[in-house]
């Protein structure tokens, strides 16, 4: 799907939601997953690539299809007008370059506009222990998580909840090579209190097993011990409320333990 020749996936899509709609079991409509406009070859839009008023079209046929159940979209990628030029290049523009792309003010209003008339809930995933691309310089997790909640809480409407999807899962499970570890314990803490101080709302936990059977990275090193961590603390977050740590220096804690009260579409995921 492109932005010249949707080849009727987007009349697919919707036809999938009336006929799924009945069904007491979906709590909601996943629809997007790292998608930014216009763009080609990065991230989710490797499958799939759309403009902002098909993004926004899709999201008014669905709902006008189904105005009970919100609509999410998942994003590892908000970057501000200089990150973004530098990061994109020609080759991720094949479908052309809109005016927003090259100013800076409509820029910002274009990415503002894709996370709040786009979708009913704002997720972000940020996966950066042991991430492949990542260089013995990389911020730490906490950092990086932090800079990317922030910046998904200053985008969306005030009355959008913000969801962090948080890593419980190895990068060798994607690549099939040892070597990759699983977050520790206080990474997961450390983490999840940056993205609490950064104004998230939910967390959510992306495990990786729950894909299939047969998957070549199910039974890599380290996976009972993960397994572990990631029931305690889903216990933890359930009874005790986000964790509070000692973040990196110059990272402020702005909140104090909050119970959560999870929504089972929040467990289930």
């Amino acid at each position: 799907m492109t932005p010249e020749d949707t080849n009727g996936h987007m009349m697919a899509a919707l036809a999938e939601v009336e006929a799924l709609k009945h069904q007491p079991a979906i709590s909601a409509w996943y629809v997007h997953d790292e998608i930014l406009p216009m763009i080609s070859g990065v991230d989710g839009t490797a499958k799939y690539s759309l403009s902002l008023a098909q993004m926004q079209q899709l999201y008014d046929w669905i709902k006008s299809e189904d105005p009970t159940r919100p609509q999410l979209s998942v994003w590892n990628f908000l970057p501000d007008y200089e990150l973004f030029n530098y990061r994109i290049d020609e080759g991720d523009t094949p479908w052309g370059r809109p005016a927003w792309m090259d100013d800076p003010v409509l820029y910002e209003q274009a990415i503002t506009d894709m996370v709040q008339t786009t979708t009913d809930w704002v997720l972000i995933d940020m996966y950066p222990v042991g991430a492949p691309w990542q260089g013995d310089d990389a911020e730490a997790p906490e950092l990086q998580v932090l800079a990317l909640t922030q910046r998904a809480a200053e985008l969306k409407d005030p009355m959008q909840p913000l969801a962090f999807v948080y890593q419980a899962f190895s990068w060798s499970q994607y690549h099939d090579t040892e070597g990759y570890p699983f977050p520790t314990r206080a990474e997961l803490d450390g983490m999840l209190c940056a993205a609490r101080t950064g104004g998230a709302d939910w967390p959510i936990a992306y495990s990786w097993f729950d894909l299939a059977d047969d998957l070549p990275g199910r039974d890599v090193p380290g996976r009972d011990a993960a397994f572990g961590n990631l029931k305690d603390l889903l216990d933890e977050l359930s009874t005790e409320g986000w964790p509070v740590t000692e973040l990196p220096a110059g990272v402020a804690m702005m909140v104090a333990p909050v119970q959560l009260e999870l929504d089972p579409v929040v467990y289930a995921h």
